[in-house]
């Protein structure tokens, strides 16, 4: 939001939670952005913006937490908004594929380099899991299809090679399209209206 108000864009930020909107308005404040952000509470199934008026929406780290059929009325609502030439961009984690083929490896390169990971990726942190539909490129695909986007997925790594076991040989894999899809845990796309 700040980078985008900063380059001169008029933004809506949308949150479903009041106290990420409270949150928002503190940082707003303290980064110098104008009051003519518009923050507001609403779920993401029902924007409180017209019809065709945004140029970009942005959901990150929000697919994770909707319902397959949230998302999918999230993502209709999104192209009801947008503009004719305008695009939606998309960010989640976790990457299934990676969870079920590239952490297990990984888990075991950690283990031969001294580091013991727990069996199941989602037990390295402590937190209430809130994540109710997780995605892989394909899946992700398919919804934004579904709802009339025409798409770009793709995945990459938020790691650097010095931080995980075998560095060059992980960057290789993280460069190689199909064993990208399973060792990296980011997953973007964009969506162009489909007209």
């Amino acid at each position: 939001m700040a980078f985008c108000a900063r380059a001169g864009s008029r933004i809506v930020s949308v949150d479903y939670a009041s106290a990420a909107i409270e949150i928002a308005k503190t940082v707003r404040l303290d980064e110098g952005i104008g009051k003519e952000t518009m923050l507001a509470q609403a779920d993401a199934r029902t924007l409180p913006i017209p019809n065709g008026c945004v140029d970009v929406a942005f959901m990150l780290d929000v697919v994770e937490h909707l319902s397959a059929e949230e998302l999918a009325l999230a993502f209709r609502d999104v192209a009801r908004v947008l503009k004719k030439s305008g695009r939606l961009v998309v960010h989640t984690m976790p990457n299934t594929w990676y969870y079920r083929y590239g952490y297990p490896i990984h888990r075991l390169l950690m283990r031969a380099k001294g580091s013991n990971l727990p069996a199941n990726p989602r037990d390295r942190w402590e937190y209430v899991d809130t994540h109710v539909n997780e995605q892989n490129p394909s899946s992700l695909a398919r919804a934004m299809r579904q709802a009339g986007f025409k798409t770009k997925v793709w995945v990459t790594s938020s790691h650097e090679s010095s931080a995980v076991p075998f560095g060059r040989p992980y960057e290789i894999a993280v460069r190689t399209p199909l064993l990208q899809n399973v060792v990296c845990n980011d997953i973007y796309a964009i969506g162009y209206i489909n007209s």
